[in-house]
């Protein structure tokens, strides 16, 4: 899908990683770190509930955090920061000005009424800077290590990630 739209709309995405020693995340070129943080408030409540119950864990059993516990705890973790569902839903337009008007005060009105100006023209810095060559062998070494170890399914789009 990420593909798609940034085709559609001429744009790139690039690798961040919100939290350290985790795979990095695709994210739009262009748009402020600020205002991409401030809308990720799930994943620092998340992250937080996830030391916590590392640490206990650790006190709990005397072992390292394994492989395959690790993912279920940020499964617990994020199933325990959500929050609950509220009564009454708002209507679309409510929400998007609600986001705006968040959004705004963070950065300030010119850089939201020209985020897709920005995105377009990152996204135009990165290709006259950065070929596009596929490392099949980088990709294929990638895939079998994520499929064996993690018990992952890839989809073609994952190719995506071996784009330099």
């Amino acid at each position: 899908m990420m593909e798609e739209i940034c085709r559609a709309l001429d744009l790139e995405t690039v690798p961040r990683s919100p939290t350290a020693g985790q795979r990095p995340v695709m994210e739009l070129a262009g748009i402020p770190e600020k205002l991409i943080d401030w809308a990720a408030t799930r994943n620092k409540a998340t992250m937080q509930r996830l030391a916590e119950l590392v640490d206990q864990y650790r006190k709990r059993t005397r072992q390292p955090l394994t492989t395959k516990i690790q993912p279920r705890m940020m499964e617990r973790a994020s199933h325990e920061t959500r929050p609950a569902k509220k009564e009454t839903s708002r209507p679309l337009p409510a929400l998007r000005e609600r986001w705006r008007d968040g959004a705004v005060a963070l950065v300030g009105e010119a850089v939201v009424d020209n985020l897709l100006r920005l995105a377009c023209l990152a996204a135009a810095a990165i290709r006259t800077t950065v070929g596009t060559v596929v490392d099949v062998a980088a990709a294929a070494l990638e895939i079998t290590a994520m499929s064996c170890c993690r018990g992952l399914r890839v989809r073609p789009s994952t190719l995506g990630v071996w784009l330099t």
